[in-house]
């Protein structure tokens, strides 16, 4: 199979969201925000992107970037809202998601929990687009 950006996109974005689930379940069944394992998402999306065949290359550091700021974004505004609801007995719809971002009660500690995701996710992108970095420079000499 050919080596491409598209079927390594579709694998980062799989590993990217298979490394978002530590996360999601300490969030939503342990109540606490362990932004640590956000760490991962970068390399779940890095080990997706190669599993699927995707072409290595210079470009690869800042589609792992993208993809892992769209999977934690994905997490944090719809996926972690959604079980939350379920886990509390709550059938989740977008529109009881879209009360809960207007709530003052929510929003506030939500959207600083995302911001500690974030740069927890920053770091792991900077571990793993690193060691890609390294390996490719390897690769060409």
């Amino acid at each position: 199979m050919n080596k491409n950006y598209i079927s390594g996109i579709i694998g980062a974005i799989i590993g990217g969201l298979i490394g978002c689930i530590p996360w999601i379940v300490a969030y939503v069944y342990l109540n606490i925000m362990i932004s640590m394992l956000a760490f991962f998402i970068a390399y779940g999306a890095s080990m997706g992107y190669k599993l699927f065949n995707g072409l290595i290359d210079e470009k690869l550091p800042r589609i792992i970037t993208m993809v892992s700021f769209v999977c934690v974004t994905i997490s944090m505004l719809i996926l972690i809202p959604c079980l939350a609801l379920y886990n509390e007995g709550i059938t989740p719809s977008l529109k009881l998601i879209e009360e809960l971002y207007f709530s003052n009660e929510v929003l506030i500690p939500f959207f600083i929990d995302y911001f500690i995701a974030v740069i927890f996710m920053c770091l792991g992108i900077k571990s793993t687009t690193d060691k890609i970095k390294n390996d490719i420079n390897k690769n060409q000499q």
